[in-house]
Order: C-alpha cells, then structure tokens, then sequence
C-alpha cells in the first residue's frame, strides 16, 4: 500500500502543491523563447476559480491584470 501523498493538514485540494517553482511571467516567457516557443497567449487564473468564468471582475483581474496565482501559456514552435 502506498504511503499518504500530502499531509493530513492538505483537506482542501486546491491547497495541495503543484510545483516545486512557481515561475514569474516573465520567467516563463524568457523560458519559452529560450526553447524555441512563441507566446501567442496567455493569461492567469485563481486555483479557486480555474476558468475564470465566475464574474466579470474575475476575469478582469485573471486576465486583463494576469493577478491570478497560477498561469496558462498558449504557443508555438517558432
């Protein structure tokens, strides 16, 4: 049997993590660019409203202001 994957403390999956680094936009599109991908889109969004599709204010703040805490990149190949 295997072992618990997160703590006990994580009741909530949207708490769970993802990733060891959360990269910056920036940092992703330095990425991207550096391995021969071309950003066509991208956007953020909140781990508790995925699609940003809640409000209006939500998806004004995902993704016009990219204030979300996650990121969606959208390429590529150049």
């Amino acid at each position: 049997m295997p072992g618990k994957q997160f703590s006990s403390k994580w009741k909530d999956p949207s708490l769970t993590p993802d990733h060891l680094f959360e990269p910056t936009i920036s940092a992703m599109k330095y990425v991207l660019s550096q391995t021969g991908y071309e950003v066509v889109e991208y956007y953020t969004y909140s781990r508790k409203d995925p699609a940003s599709n809640k409000s209006l204010l939500s998806k004004f703040y995902n993704r016009v202001l990219k204030t979300g805490s996650n990121l969606t990149f959208i390429c590529r190949m150049k």
